[in-house]
């Protein structure tokens, strides 16, 4: 409908027949319902471009049957399966993860509306067990409660974590062997991290006192300290290539061990300036007193 100032105006209108054969014509301004209908539809397509393009797995299902209603390319390409398997087909008919895991998550998402980074198995169309972190929402719309669902792979995460766990292990043992003290000091805190040995060669047990720089300068010699200090600075300095010192150490007991404590810079700033320095401590009380 144009107006007097010649817009145009939607309008909806409704015609109903009267006696006498006239007409009774109702019209509506929909200009109200029209912006909101454009509205909605700007956001439906945000979100469909949000949901195809992101790169994470995403899905949405029926919360009740877990038919899957839509998938995205990343859930395609991170379970194997084609699209057309998926859609119309619920979870458990897929094979994506067990009856009893969905019933677990089904009972959350009743409880709290919502999961967020549940960690759950699922299965790749391989066979391959996938690890995952599952979020999802319930979206309440006139066909009904649909599930809007992410799942971020954390199979690579824990592989890494599990190795890592395993190397630090054998580190472990390889440390707890060796008849040196190790330390590993950061250098802008001072703070030290050390094996066992480091404290037992002290006659102390582990734990018993921090290992921070100041309580190495409490063990060490007052004749030696100046000189282990000096030898230090100097490699930090860069005008030694390597840090080695042979010093004497007072006991916890009041006993003198000679030792030889050798290290190396193994992280510097951008600058250059050292970080972090690892070494180790070996007792040569016994070389030292042979050599006398």
């Amino acid at each position: 409908l144009r107006c007097g100032d010649g817009t145009l105006l939607p309008v909806e209108v409704t015609v109903a027949p009267l006696h006498g054969g006239q007409r009774l014509a109702v019209v509506r301004d929909i200009s109200e319902r029209k912006r909101l209908d454009a509205a909605l539809h700007r956001s439906e397509e945000k979100f469909a471009k949000f949901f195809h393009s992101s790169p994470i797995a995403m899905a949405v299902t029926y919360l009740e049957t877990g038919k899957l209603v839509e998938v995205n390319q990343a859930f395609v390409e991170q379970y194997g399966y084609m699209r057309d398997e998926l859609i119309g087909r619920t979870t458990l008919q897929v094979g994506l993860y067990a009856e009893e895991a969905r019933a677990q998550l089904l009972q959350a998402v009743r409880r709290d509306g919502a999961v967020h980074n549940a960690e759950v198995t699922l299965m790749h169309k391989s066979g391959e067990a996938r690890h995952c972190l599952f979020s999802a929402e319930v979206l309440d719309l006139p066909e009904g409660q649909l599930l809007l669902v992410t799942l971020v792979d954390i199979t690579e995460r824990q592989r890494l974590e599990a190795a890592l766990r395993s190397s630090e292990e054998r580190l472990r043992y390889a440390l707890d062997a060796t008849s040196e003290g190790l330390w590993d000091r950061d250098l802008v805190t001072d703070i030290e991290a050390v094996n066992d040995r480091w404290f037992q060669q002290l006659g102390y047990e582990p734990g018993e006192v921090q290992p921070t720089a100041a309580t190495w300068q409490n063990v060490l010699h007052p004749e030696d300290a100046p000189a282990t200090a000096r030898a230090l600075e100097e490699y930090l300095q860069g005008r030694s290539t390597v840090y080695s010192c042979e010093h004497r150490i007072i006991t916890k007991a009041g006993e003198v061990r000679w030792f030889l404590s050798v290290g190396k810079v193994v992280e510097r700033d951008r600058a250059g300036k050292p970080l972090r320095i690892v070494g180790t401590n070996a007792d040569i009380t016994e070389r030292k007193l042979a050599e006398q």
